[in-house]
């Protein structure tokens, strides 16, 4: 996690030290609050424009905002319908204001391909066919893409 204040170097720092591809930016104040998100995606944004300024914006200024979270007691299913309604790929689990942790897309399609979970499981009966090859088809191109790119 990174404080709102940090710059875009930081992150990007922090990121690459971790091996992860996004950071939860949180608020200091009496108690540390989750803000906002910033992954890879919003830096390739961010560079692409080419604005040498943005380098030393606070990262609150470029944080995608509202933060959408879940509570732990949400299900996987739950997971799903808000990263396809909302076109995000990552949820972070929080409980009040603390951050237990990242649920991804990724992590949901890995546990299908391993068999922890039923596909059939994470959609509801009255989802079409065509509900069940959308949902599928985002999980893959997010495994593949990742496939692809560690070759």
């Amino acid at each position: 996690m990174e404080t709102e204040n940090q710059n875009i170097h930081a992150v990007c720092k922090a990121m690459n030290e971790n091996n992860i591809g996004s950071i939860i930016i949180v608020a200091l104040g009496n108690s540390i609050k989750p803000v906002g998100i910033i992954t890879e995606r919003d830096i390739v944004r961010i560079i692409g424009k080419l604005n040498s300024v943005l380098l030393h914006v606070p990262i609150r200024d470029l944080m995608s905002k509202p933060l959408v979270t879940l509570s732990p007691d949400r299900t996987i299913k739950d997971a799903l319908q808000t990263m396809q309604q909302k076109n995000i790929r990552r949820i972070p689990i929080v409980d009040k204001e603390t951050v237990l942790g990242i649920i991804t897309a990724k992590d949901i399609f890995h546990a299908i391909l391993k068999n922890e979970m039923s596909f059939d499981n994470l959609v509801s009966d009255a989802a079409t066919t065509e509900g069940h090859k959308l949902v599928f088809e985002q999980c893959k191109d997010y495994f593949f893409d990742d496939m692809l790119q560690k070759r």
